[in-house]
């Protein structure tokens, strides 16, 4: 398996999201109309409000950045640990055995490495010291876990405004209700407005929201893991140490049941 197949979409999320919309929609149409729960002013209210709270708490190029690290990273489909250690073992001994220049000339191996690992290795054929690769692929894993930091933060507050946001809306609609006791045909429409926000409210919440910031952490932790795979990686090559060596490095990292024995004595 290439490494680059980190980048392959995993789909279970808007799978399983779009899964859930469908058993709430068949869920109400057994039980009623559908129709029924479709209101625009209350569309309005929560989603709009929605996303015009949140951009006042931060501003709206983060809340787009969120939006954008959210489609990057959502449906990363990430490979066996083992299956990268082994990978990056395998560029280990190609280096130890030929050279680094020569590693990093290959166009046709390292095109199926990630780009976080081809260029450390570029970084490394240019000469530059272990201690400044590792100072820099720090920086650019810090970098990394505070853009996706930022992202859960931004989906974690508006899936707290959303229901804030239904419970204005059902507010707005009981106040016009109480007013038109009066009118007839218009308590109806008072009292959908009051019930339908804070259905919204809570669907944007739970079903998009707080699933969405879940899967960021989650894949942020998976990311860490594996760019500290590479970092070892490089580090080793850059010293020029035996892939034997690495491989004892990796199999520290590497969960009980995916160590790696790249090496069979």
């Amino acid at each position: 398996m290439k490494i680059n197949s980190f980048q392959n979409k995993d789909n279970s999320t808007i799978i399983a999201t779009i899964a859930c919309v469908i058993l709430i929609a068949v869920g109400i149409s057994i039980g009623g109309n559908l129709i029924n729960f479709v209101d625009l002013p209350s569309f309005l209210i929560v989603f709009g409000g929605t996303f015009l709270v949140t951009v006042a708490c931060y501003n709206f190029q983060d809340v787009w950045q969120a939006f954008k690290t959210s489609y990057e990273k959502l449906f990363i489909k990430t490979p066996d640990y083992g299956d990268i250690a082994y990978e990056t073992l395998k560029a280990s001994e190609l280096a130890y055995k030929k050279s680094i220049l020569w590693l990093a000339n290959e166009d046709r191996i390292m095109g199926g490495y990630h780009k976080f690992f081809a260029e450390g290795v570029r970084l490394l054929s240019d000469n530059i010291t272990v201690e400044y690769l590792e100072n820099y692929l720090n920086q650019n894993v810090l970098f990394m876990v505070e853009q996706n930091k930022q992202a859960i933060s931004i989906f974690r507050k508006a899936a707290e405004i959303a229901p804030a946001m239904g419970l204005i809306g059902t507010l707005i609609g009981l106040v016009q209700m109480l007013a038109s006791f009066n009118e007839i045909n218009k308590i109806g429409p008072s009292m959908a407005l009051a019930l339908i926000t804070t259905f919204y409210g809570s669907i944007l919440s739970y079903v998009f929201f707080y699933p969405t910031a879940a899967k960021l952490e989650r894949n942020t932790h998976i990311e860490l893991i594996i760019r500290k795979i590479y970092i070892e990686a490089l580090i080793s090559i850059g010293k020029k140490e035996n892939p034997r060596i690495l491989e004892m490095k990796l199999n520290n990292i590497l969960p009980t049941d995916q160590k790696i024995h790249y090496f069979k004595s």
